[in-house]
């Protein structure tokens, strides 16, 4: 009988006590920059926090007009209310925005393309986007919107790496122990979480949360807090462990996000354990 991944396991065991969450840049700090007339040229700069509503209203943008940006958990719409005039975003290397990530927090960015656009832009064709781990940008040059008194908009969309890495190792014998996870996360699919680097044939726990309230443990920090399931395992005489899975579990809503960080027992840490970094997981 072939035995289940410890990992699959958990992930079965916390899917019950999990619930769909906003992602990507919910309650993220996020630079958003107007460029023009190059993509090295910031005419305006606003730090927002990503929330329900408008993060930019028509009001504060004073490089451009006759919009508001509307920036969500992994898209961003640009709104044309009924009242405003039509117009046209003038041709140029760059004209538009780039949005970018502030804490190192957000999950990698792994795709920006246009979504949706309502029946009144006009040139779509000329919307030109590109990001990269920490950021996003759209240029609009020569696209049109028409002045036909009806709501018109851009919606972007984001795609963000299911796997962040969010530090707090604590150094043991060979420096910090590194986890890193592997796959897509979607349901059935297979991937892994390896540990590397840490002592050599030592008990090691994986701490498991579905939340992360950073508490001092053992001369570091804790992340997957409150702990909701702890794997007591040893690693092999490389320093390593790894969890392959074959089959991510059903049943996990999009937006589910799970916490991992492993303490190892090593006389060379502080308080006699060293902590890998912690790995944020979401599931798409």
């Amino acid at each position: 009988m072939r035995r289940a991944s410890p990992l699959v396991v958990a992930g079965a065991l916390l899917a019950g006590t999990v619930s769909a969450r906003a992602q990507g840049w919910d309650g993220q700090l996020v630079k958003a920059e107007f460029l023009y007339p190059a993509a090295t040229i910031v005419l305006e700069s606003h730090d927002v926090v990503v929330r329900a509503g408008i993060e930019l209203p028509d009001s504060l943008i004073t490089s451009d007009f006759g919009y508001d940006i509307d920036i969500g958990p992994d898209t961003v719409q640009f709104n044309f209310w009924p009242t405003r005039i039509g117009r046209t975003w003038t041709a140029a290397a760059f004209n538009g925005w780039s949005f970018s990530d502030l804490t190192g927090t957000i999950p990698a960015i792994t795709g920006y393309a246009v979504e949706a656009v309502s029946t009144g832009i006009g040139n779509e064709e000329g919307i030109v986007t590109s990001f990269d781990a920490d950021h996003a940008k759209a240029s609009f040059a020569g696209v049109t919107v028409a002045g036909s008194g009806a709501f018109n908009f851009i919606r972007l969309k984001l795609t963000f790496a299911p796997w962040t890495n969010l530090g707090s190792g604590l150094a043991g014998s060979s420096g910090a122990p590194s986890l890193a996870g592997s796959g897509t996360l979607l349901a059935n699919s297979s991937g892994s979480l390896d540990l590397t680097n840490a002592k050599a044939s030592s008990l090691a726990d994986l701490f498991i949360s579905f939340a992360s309230a950073p508490t001092p443990f053992k001369g570091g920090t804790l992340l997957p807090v409150p702990v909701g399931l702890t794997l007591v395992l040893l690693t092999d005489g490389a320093g390593s462990i790894s969890l392959p899975f074959a089959h991510w579990p059903t049943g996990i809503p999009p937006g589910a996000t799970f916490y991992f960080q492993y303490a190892v027992q090593d006389a060379a840490g502080p308080l006699g354990v060293s902590l890998s970094n912690a790995v944020k997981a979401v599931t798409p």
